[in-house]
């Protein structure tokens, strides 16, 4: 599902022909008029802030497609999330857990949660 959302977003709402560069946060306060610049010509950013990508800059083919745009992006985000989740809770063991464990856990975190706030 997640590679077919990304191909779907891509080909359909990311224009053809598109190059990424890259820009440092304190690049584009210097100079905003360049990362406008980036996107006008088919550009995607990647914008960095102290070594690390932070976000992503890229034009669109339609604005009145923006928002529909980022519905489809948090859908992949949140389709990437579960299946990290996924893994790591197979690679833990617990994709085995009854619904009866799962709720005893759950129960203890809060009682565990609720102890804590009662302390501090």
């Amino acid at each position: 599902m997640f590679d077919i959302l990304a191909n779907f977003v891509y080909t359909m709402l990311v224009k053809e022909g598109t190059h990424m560069s890259t820009m440092t946060m304190k690049e584009i306060c210097a100079r905003p008029e360049e990362i406008c610049q980036k996107i006008a010509n088919n550009e995607e950013v990647v914008v960095t802030y102290e070594g690390k990508a932070t976000g992503v800059f890229f034009p669109v083919l339609n604005s009145d497609e923006v928002e529909h745009l980022a519905t489809l992006l948090r859908s992949l985000r949140l389709a990437q999330t579960m299946k990290k989740m996924q893994s790591k809770s197979k690679r833990a063991g617990t994709d085995q857990m009854s619904m009866d464990e799962i709720d005893a856990e759950i129960a203890a975190y809060r009682a565990e949660k609720r102890r804590s706030v009662i302390q501090a």
